[in-house]
Parts: structure tokens; C-alpha cells; sequence
């Protein structure tokens, strides 16, 4: 890992109590940015936090601590939907499981 001596979120909080709303604006930008390159490889990352979010020397932002990522599965998010809604519809959600199977698994996170 690279060395960030930007520290991290956290810290930028307590040294300056508050942050202009200029600032805010973009470390909250910076922060929603971030997610698209985690979501592209199917995972997500379950603890966002300013202890997480670490700024390099530019103060542009990087997440870390991924031990609590999961990997997004889409047939696990499959079977979950369809217990959901119940066993009233069995036809349409064995025609919906077979769609998906012929779907790739972009078109199903799309879904």
C-alpha cells in the first residue's frame, strides 16, 4: 500500500472542528466517487466510516480496510428476491430464475 501521509477523515475532523462547506462538498464527493470502482468489481464495502476514508498528499481520497467487503452474488440476490415476495407467483418466479440465468451478471445487478 502507498504511503498517504494525508492521514485519514477523521483526523482532518478533529484538527479542524468543522469544515467549510466547500470542503464538505468535496470530501463528499470524493467519498461517493469512490464507490464505483468498488461496485465494478462486485463487491461492497460494509464499513464506511471517516476512519476509512484516508487522503494521499493531494487530499484526494482512498478507501481502505476492506475486511468487511462482501462480494456482491448475484444468484444469492436471486434466491433472496424471490423468497421475498412469497410463494403466491411460483410460475412467474421460475420463468423470472430462468430469464436471469440467461442474463450476464451486469444485466442482473441492473435488474
Amino acid at each position: 500500500m502507498e504511503h498517504l501521509p494525508g492521514r485519514d477523515v477523521m483526523t482532518l475532523l478533529m484538527r479542524k472542528d468543522i469544515l467549510t462547506s466547500k470542503e464538505a462538498r468535496f470530501y463528499v464527493a470524493e467519498t461517493y466517487l469512490a464507490f464505483p470502482s468498488i461496485y465494478k468489481h462486485n463487491y461492497i464495502h460494509r464499513d464506511i466510516k471517516p476512519d476509512n476514508l484516508l487522503l494521499d498528499r493531494y487530499r484526494q481520497l482512498r478507501l481502505s480496510d476492506f475486511a468487511l467487503c462482501k462480494s456482491l452474488d448475484c444468484g444469492t440476490l436471486q434466491e433472496q428476491d424471490s423468497s421475498v415476495r412469497g410463494s403466491g407467483n411460483e410460475i412467474s418466479e421460475s420463468k423470472e430464475r430462468s430469464d436471469a440465468s440467461n442474463q450476464t451478471q451486469q444485466e442482473q445487478l441492473e435488474h
